[in-house]
């Protein structure tokens, strides 16, 4: 399967995400005057000694006010933040400036172009780590603080991102939608708005279609339906009529494990109950009585309900035996 965050890369390869990353998200008078019109991408791989290559980021330079801004997007799919982000983002921006600096590639001044660092997130966990390096050292006396390094970057965590906090509607934003989404009705709506913005046909706007394809098809869709067989997709259309296919299917085997998850948590519960009488009774027969009849009752009841007699076995351990007795009794 594609890793998450070379899938992200891909698309943040197209210049039209990256303006829309920009203008979307980041709310700051600055980014009005960037102009979009001159934009093009940074080599990465930036090496050094104790860290590893980076090559999931994205690095852009935007013309700003005549001269570069270097946009740095950290892409984190990790499960949860890292405490010393601040600080792993800072040794990288590090290596950018020390290759512009061997490359001389400076402003007309001579001085360094500034850097806009954006970590861009989808982990599980609600991000929790400092975004400023001072936050990572130690409290200093007033006259040490010149002295320390100061940097802070921008956060884009998408799990806690509402629909009203990236306006206008663009394409990180229906990006953002399809990944918070956490039913086939809000899957579907992000899809339809993902389709409708992408129909333009030109050469960025196909490779995107095919780039999103490709990501739904091996990331985003594989953790959504998780041991679900998925065809090979070839158009956003064909993710979109394969959805409205097979999400009846879907729904009912979601059902169904999270019935027999429920099935299961409720007989340990039985089964606690009848060792805690079985342990008040000083009786081991107690709690092995409490087991069974936990296990029973559950088994009759969802005899009653016409679940099938080996789901029954799966879920309270009977065999398949012992069940057909509970249905003839």
């Amino acid at each position: 399967m594609e890793s998450h965050d070379g899938s992200y890369r891909q698309l943040l390869s197209s210049p039209t995400m990256v303006k829309d990353l920009l203008t979307g998200f980041i709310g700051e008078d600055w980014v009005k005057e960037l102009n979009f019109e001159v934009m093009e991408p940074v080599e990465t791989s930036f090496v050094s000694d104790g860290l590893r290559r980076r090559e999931a980021d994205v690095i852009w330079r935007i013309q700003w006010r005549e001269r570069w801004l270097y946009v740095y997007v950290l892409i984190e799919m990790q499960s949860s933040s890292d405490p010393m982000m601040a600080l792993r983002l800072l040794s990288y921006v590090s290596l950018l400036y020390q290759a512009l600096a061997q490359r001389n590639e400076l402003t007309p001044t001579g001085k360094l172009p500034p850097v806009f660092p954006i970590t861009l997130y989808n982990g599980n966990d609600r991000w929790k780590a400092a975004r400023s390096f001072a936050s990572l050292v130690e409290p200093v006396p007033e006259a040490l603080k010149p002295y320390q390094p100061q940097f802070t970057y921008f956060l884009l965590d998408e799990g806690r991102l509402t629909e009203a906090e990236s306006s206008p509607p663009n394409l990180v934003s229906a990006l953002v939608a399809l990944e918070n989404s956490r039913s086939y009705e809000a899957l579907n709506q992000a899809l339809d708005q993902l389709i409708e913005w992408l129909n333009q046909d030109t050469q960025e706007y196909r490779r995107l279609r095919r780039t999103f394809t490709v990501w739904l098809g091996r990331s985003l869709l594989p953790s959504r339906f998780p041991g679900v067989e998925l065809p090979q997709l070839d158009d956003l259309s064909e993710v979109k009529h394969m959805l409205s296919e097979r999400v009846v299917e879907w729904t009912q085997q979601w059902k169904q494990e999270g019935l027999l998850e429920g099935i299961e948590q409720g007989i340990e519960q039985g089964i606690e109950q009848g060792m805690e009488r079985g342990r008040q009774a000083g009786r081991q027969e107690g709690r092995q009585e409490g087991s069974l009849q936990a296990r029973q009752v559950t088994a009759r009841n969802l005899l009653a309900e016409g679940l099938a007699v080996d789901l029954i076995s799966r879920a309270t351990g009977l065999s398949l035996a012992e069940i057909e007795a509970l249905r003839l009794s």
